[in-house]
């Protein structure tokens, strides 16, 4: 396993009309990623290789993380999942977001945020095919 820091990326969604889609990459070097005049998404670091997409939609923000690790990478198909992590996820919230709570739908759970200088960052402890989390007020 690789440990790694990733980029998040605005994807699609009917509220923006900016797409990138992020790729996993196999160094421990912090990667940021940019929107529009140097504005920071945020920032994925933990073991593994994952694609991250953020989506915004009124009064929240949907991160989808799916896991794209295996026996054999960058074949198909694939033939086992291999559960990845911890990840420490960092996101820029959106202006007027007072007390930001995050749910994994995946996991089930709603893991503690800390908001810092308008990044939320939470914790996912691991995943096995994709997470989503939903971050909002």
């Amino acid at each position: 396993m690789v440990t790694a820091s990733r980029p998040i990326s605005l994807a699609t969604s009917s509220s923006c009309s900016e797409s990138c889609a992020s790729r996993a990459c196999a160094s421990r070097v912090r990667h940021s990623s940019s929107l529009i005049a140097g504005i920071s998404l945020g920032t994925i670091d933990g073991t593994g290789l994952i694609d991250c997409h953020l989506y915004d939609q009124p009064g929240r923000l949907i991160l989808h993380l799916v896991n794209l690790t295996s026996e054999a990478t960058w074949r198909a198909p694939v033939d086992e999942l291999i559960r990845v992590g911890p990840f420490k996820v960092k996101v820029r919230l959106p202006q007027g977001t007072a007390r930001p709570s995050a749910s994994l739908l995946v996991a089930g759970r709603q893991p503690r945020v800390n908001v810092d200088g308008g990044m939320a960052s939470f914790d996912v402890e691991s995943i096995l095919d994709h997470e989503v989390a939903v971050i909002g007020d």
